[in-house]
């Protein structure tokens, strides 16, 4: 067992810290970084109970710094840590009696704190004191409580270590006081129950502990081989978790184990070595225990001398601890063995002296047996109406003693049955409390939908307003225009010129045709939304799709005087797309080019190759550019720039750039623009490369490749440098709704990952 060198007071402790430099080196640097006298205290305290199972006498140096400094201080908390170890101290190694009063006293203050974990320890080392003093339905009263709260507490913490670790305590020490009870099978259950707890949580330290009462268990039952299978065990875990002051009672009942079986030099082995711990502990009373169990094994090896001997200095020291239950004990051995070696005066003086403390204490078993062995010695000296007398005293005291175990054994059952009362109200108050937290939820839910149903109701609402306001501004100016024109046929039809009739007529049709490009748009953002998309995926010349748009477009572009070029390295330019929508996209991107640039400008269109295969497409115009606080309202429905009109007068309802995204969205394309006020924009839409071709529906599940498509690789052109802005224009990310401007591009910033090729 390792023992802890002194070592000097560190610095840093207050000047009261008398006896520092005693305390285990691992509290001294422990209180040394202590910010307070209160956090020293509960440090001290804390380590004292930690190591009440370890090493008692560490335990006990750090309660003589720990409980005169609280009681200066007048630290009602750390005085109740200090009360809880010193009980534990004084139940393992001294008085029971003042044991209990600290513990009680530690209680009162825990629960004035409602410090679950303090009642908890606090209520197991009640208990165990209670049991000692065969206080059963006290004891149960303890464990049982202790039981409540830890159940309690894992309710709201299941996964609390140190409690269920406690729970496993408690369930076990409950069944040591069903055995000490005389109910076996029952304390045997919730001891293997315990022992199946512990081994889930990997409590070895529990396990050692469990597994010595399962051992005495086995042992009232007659099952020696089991006991010594399971103190073998405790022993192991026990030298393992180095819980000392536990591997002392393990070796002394293994001894115990051999000496009922007469393997007298195995018990005299055992003894020995839980002798020496204790002694290391200086560990009194057990040190003492185990030398009267010792000498009794050495009396039946032969040394009769030696063992009276011992037996006698034992029961000085017995005396001096004032510990009356083992004296009584020691009285009983010391008679058998005068008895033994014929010496009958000084047997019967043992046994009168143990009877008479029996008697002056009410220790029931042992006035008991005494009574028992003075009726079986005179009987056996054919003295019947001594041991006559003495038989009805026996059967006296055997009366008393089952009237109490039975009023024990009903005080059990009845609190028993109140805490399975209170357990049964709890547990229907917390379902009661589930099923109305449901109701809640429930309601709660059905609050919540109803106010998205009640936002979409006005979205839609707000949505239908605007694009009526938008249409019907739209829709004014176009049927003004027709209006006028139809007039300017109808009654002038005789007075002008044939040009000047051609030329009314023209405008009437450019507005019916703007107004059935606008309805279009109107009807096929509808139609995505409810209908959704068929794709068909093959390889196709991007620029034989480019230059059909440009054609469809000619007549817009002309009246402009627009010239659209297409800028490309590679012709054909093969690249896996779906015809059909692609053209859409495209489509949608030239008009709005047209529309916004000036007569007599240019459009470019440049088509790039990107480092994985897929191609990049950018609309350039020379137009009015757009602010960049406005580019986030663009690829939104019904969402135009303010202060940004077409050129020439053209309508614009804001569904062109919402229909190019979704549909964008839907085949895995990138979308985005660049702008600059007064210079022109710049939209872009990214194809990625695709290794599978064929037709995709809505109702199909999502092919494999498609969870890997990436539309943000860079051109060739660009290389590892990336995507970046013109320097002075502000790039748009709609998907990531992220501004980029040109100075944040050179150095990095903005970008996912960091990494400037992906933003392109």
């Amino acid at each position: 067992m390792p023992h802890a060198p002194k070592t000097p007071m560190p610095r840093g402790m207050p000047p009261h810290a008398n006896g520092i430099e005693r305390l285990h080196p691992d509290l001294q640097e422990q209180l040394q970084h202590a910010r307070s006298d209160q956090e020293r205290i509960a440090i001290a305290a804390e380590f004292a109970w930690e190591r009440c199972y370890e090493v008692p006498h560490d335990a006990l140096q750090a309660l003589s710094y720990a409980q005169p400094l609280a009681e200066t201080l007048k630290d009602a908390y750390g005085l109740a840590l200090c009360l809880r170890a010193r009980a534990a101290l004084n139940f393992f190694t001294g008085d029971a009696t003042e044991a209990l009063e600290a513990a009680q006293k530690a209680l009162q203050v825990f629960e004035e704190r409602k410090d679950l974990v303090g009642k908890v320890t606090t209520l197991l080392t009640l208990g165990g004191i209670w049991l000692r003093l065969a206080e059963l339905d006290r004891a149960y009263e303890c464990f049982a409580h202790a039981l409540a709260l830890c159940e309690e507490g894992l309710r709201e913490q299941p996964e609390n270590d140190r409690l269920q670790k406690n729970w496993a305590a408690a369930y076990g020490n409950v069944g040591n006081v069903y055995i000490a009870l005389g109910s076996i099978d029952e304390g045997m259950r919730h001891l293997l129950e315990a022992y199946r707890r512990q081994i889930e949580l990997q409590d070895r330290r529990g396990l050692g502990i469990t597994s010595i009462g399962i051992a005495g268990a086995y042992l009232q039952l007659g099952r020696r081989e089991e006991a010594a299978k399971f103190l073998a065990q405790a022993c192991e875990l026990l030298r393992e978790t180095e819980t000392w002051y536990m591997l002392a009672v393990a070796l002394s009942n293994r001894g115990h184990l051999a000496a009922l079986e007469h393997r007298w030099e195995e018990a005299q082995q055992y003894l020995e070595e839980s002798l020496a711990l204790r002694q290391k502990l200086k560990d009194k009373r057990g040190e003492a225990v185990t030398l009267s169990t010792l000498a009794i094994v050495r009396f039946h090896r032969g040394q009769v001398l030696d063992a009276i001997h011992e037996l006698r200095d034992v029961l000085r020291n017995f005396q001096q601890l004032r510990d009356i239950n083992l004296e009584v004990k020691l009285r009983r051995e010391l008679g058998d063995i005068h008895i033994a070696i014929n010496d009958v005066g000084l047997a019967l003086q043992h046994y009168h002296i143990g009877l008479e403390l029996a008697r002056q204490h009410h220790m029931l078993p042992w006035e008991m047996e005494f009574t028992r062995i003075f009726a079986r010695f005179y009987e056996e000296r054919e003295n019947y109406a001594e041991a006559l007398e003495y038989y009805k005293q026996y059967w006296a005291l055997y009366e008393r003693f089952l009237g109490r175990r039975r009023q024990q054994a009903i005080a059990i059952v009845e609190k028993r049955l109140e805490l399975e009362q209170l357990r049964y109200e709890r547990e229907l108050l917390r379902l009661r409390n589930e099923e109305l937290a449901q109701l809640l939820a429930e309601v709660e839910r059905q609050r919540a939908e109803t106010e998205r149903a009640y936002a979409e109701y006005r979205r839609a609402v707000e949505e239908r307003l605007n694009l009526s306001a938008i249409l019907s501004h739209e829709l004014r100016n176009l049927v003004s225009g027709v209006m006028t024109n139809a007039e300017l046929i109808l009654y002038g039809f005789d007075r002008l010129e044939r040009s000047a009739l051609i030329q009314a007529a023209e405008t009437i049709l450019r507005a019916s045709e703007h107004l059935r490009d606008e309805l279009q748009l109107l009807s096929r953002s509808q139609v995505l939304e409810v209908e959704g998309t068929k794709l068909y995926f093959q390889k196709e010349n991007l620029l034989e799709l480019l230059r059909n748009v440009i054609h469809y477009h000619r007549r817009e572009s002309e009246e402009k005087q627009i010239e659209v070029l297409i800028d490309s390295e590679e012709d054909p330019f093969i690249v896996p797309l779906d015809w059909k929508h692609t053209y859409e996209i495209f489509s949608n991107y030239l008009l709005n080019a047209i529309k916004y640039s000036p007569k007599k400008s240019r459009i470019w269109i440049r088509v790039r190759r990107t480092t994985n295969g897929g191609a990049r497409v950018a609309f350039e115009d020379q137009g009015v550019g757009i602010p960049a606080t406005e580019l986030p309202r663009l690829f939104k429905r019904l969402g135009r720039a303010r202060n940004v009109y077409p050129t020439a007068g053209e309508p614009s309802i804001g569904l062109g750039l919402y229909i190019v995204k979704w549909l964008a969205n839907r085949m895995r394309y990138r979308v985005w623009c660049e702008s600059c006020p007064s210079k022109g924009s710049i939209f872009y839409v990214q194809i990625p490369f695709r290794a599978s071709e064929g037709p995709y529906f809505d109702s199909d599940p999502e092919p494999e490749e498609w969870k890997h498509l990436r539309a943000d690789y860079p051109t060739l052109e660009e290389g590892e440098r990336g995507y970046r802005p013109r320097p002075g224009w502000v790039a748009y990310f709609p998907d990531e709704d992220r501004l980029l401007a040109s100075d944040e591009a050179e150095s990095g910033e903005g970008r996912p990952d960091g990494a400037a090729s992906e933003d392109g």
